[in-house]
């Protein structure tokens, strides 16, 4: 119920039942209801059992992490599906582990300016550029997403005003979370 985060973090109630279609077991391979994990190479490496030495608050976000790594390695080229498990993984830090949050996001913006530039991608690259300019903001990345933001004009006026809503907020210096009912009122 309610607007979606700027970043398309649901509102409640899926907010607190997308963590439901991941598991872990036992071995510590991560599976999702459409996955068949990963190899045991993958699950006995450190980097792996470590989640590349990111010491999580959160399990769910620890979980999401692995899914991340996991689909990382089996689906390289599936840029969008790698963005969405370390976005997943960046919204279970944000009620616990802001450092882990950013680091997540930071992760999320390289994957973006990946997507934002490949043609396949094309059909959604304003729903991109404004998650780009999202996470740059929630990662007090203020300077740059003025820089990258302040020229351009979408033509749909709800994209417009959540991208002026970005720029305000980030000539502010500030990082809070907000949604798209914050934007339209």
């Amino acid at each position: 119920m309610g607007y979606a985060d700027l970043d398309l973090r649901p509102p409640e109630m899926q907010r607190s039942t997308m963590y439901q279609s991941t598991c872990m077991c036992e071995c510590g391979n991560v599976f999702e209801s459409a996955s068949n994990g990963c190899s045991r190479e993958l699950v006995e490496s450190e980097a792996y059992q470590s989640c590349d030495g990111i010491d999580f608050n959160s399990e769910k976000a620890f979980m999401f992490y692995r899914a991340y790594m996991i689909d990382r390695e089996s689906n390289p080229n599936d840029l969008a599906s790698n963005f969405f498990h370390i976005l997943h993984a960046a919204w279970a830090c944000d009620d616990f582990d802001m450092e882990n949050a950013r680091k997540m996001r930071l992760i999320g913006i390289n994957l973006l300016e990946q997507i934002i530039n490949d043609e396949q991608y094309e059909h959604v690259k304003n729903d991109n550029l404004l998650m780009e300019a999202d996470l740059l903001r929630r990662n007090g990345k203020f300077d740059l997403l003025i820089e990258k933001f302040n020229d351009i004009k979408f033509e749909d006026e709800i994209y417009q005003k959540i991208i002026d809503f970005q720029l305000k907020k980030a000539s502010q210096k500030d990082d809070s979370r907000y949604t798209v009912g914050d934007v339209i009122g």
